[in-house]
């Protein structure tokens, strides 16, 4: 079984010190997979310090020379991975970013652009803000050549476009959700991308659902890739609580594989 961690808003205003309290005793093991908003924006719904809030300011991750020479550091050490999330992370009238957002396809080519030449890396996979699809933005992602991590979208027709080779993995999707009550514990393959289901570690979650949803991937001998937020950590004391005890808890299974999205994703056999 195969089992990653995607941490989601890394931005501009992502302090280093924030992401070595959660995972400076993690990631030796297990590399952090960073979802990372290229040009964070005043308006954006994350965590924005108040005199920068709605100043009408977009703040791209490069400016931030610090940040950007921690993350390199920790990408050479293995020890993190870098995934584009969204753009601006802004929420407009409509809706989240890649819902509601124009210039879909654009947007992610001059965030992918960005991130690779920040880092001098390859982006290959995308998470969306708020996990929020349109199909105008589904086909962005695909359009970029990129894996998708978390929506589910698969499940969603309305907000993909119908392609006869998709028929067959919404049946293997479907039959888990119906049989099982679980999602689909493997990478999907659609139509000309790679798709892959979270569990999310957000405030209120119990203990007792992931410890459930991770028994089933390991029986399944499947991935389970844990979905958090890292500056919920600091607002809410029981997600660190679960988080700890849900690492002690995996930590004593035997064939677990700690990996990166990346990996699982370019590692996936047709």
């Amino acid at each position: 079984m195969k089992f990653a961690i995607r941490d989601d808003d890394i931005n501009y205003f992502t302090r280093p010190a924030d992401l070595e309290k959660i995972y400076s005793t993690i990631w030796d093991k297990c590399p952090v997979c960073l979802a990372t908003i290229p040009f964070v924006s005043s308006e954006a719904d994350v965590p924005i310090p108040p005199e920068y809030r709605n100043t009408n300011q977009v703040f791209p991750l490069g400016d931030n020379e610090r940040l950007v020479q921690f993350l390199k550091n920790k990408i050479k050490e293995k020890k993190i991975s870098i995934m584009l999330h969204g753009y601006h992370h802004e929420k407009y009238a409509g809706g989240y970013e890649f819902i509601a957002g124009k210039d879909l396809c654009a947007k992610i080519a001059r965030g992918k652009s960005h991130l690779e030449e920040l880092f001098d890396i390859k982006i290959n996979t995308f998470v969306a803000p708020h996990t929020s699809l349109s199909k105008e933005g589904l086909d962005a992602v695909i359009g970029n050549g990129l894996s998708l991590l978390g929506p589910g979208s698969l499940l969603r027709p309305s907000r993909r476009s119908f392609h006869i080779q998709n028929i067959t993995p919404f049946v293997k999707c479907k039959w888990y959700k119906l049989r099982y009550k679980m999602n689909y514990p493997y990478v999907i393959d659609i139509s000309g991308h790679l798709e892959l289901y979270c569990h999310g570690l957000v405030p209120h979650v119990s203990i007792d659902s992931l410890k459930k949803e991770f028994d089933f991937c390991y029986k399944k001998k499947g991935i389970f890739c844990l979905n958090t937020h890292y500056w919920e950590f600091f607002k809410d004391n029981n997600m660190r609580k679960v988080f700890n005890e849900l690492w002690q808890y995996i930590d004593g299974f035997d064939s677990l594989k700690f990996t990166s999205v990346d990996n699982i994703f370019l590692s996936f056999n047709k």
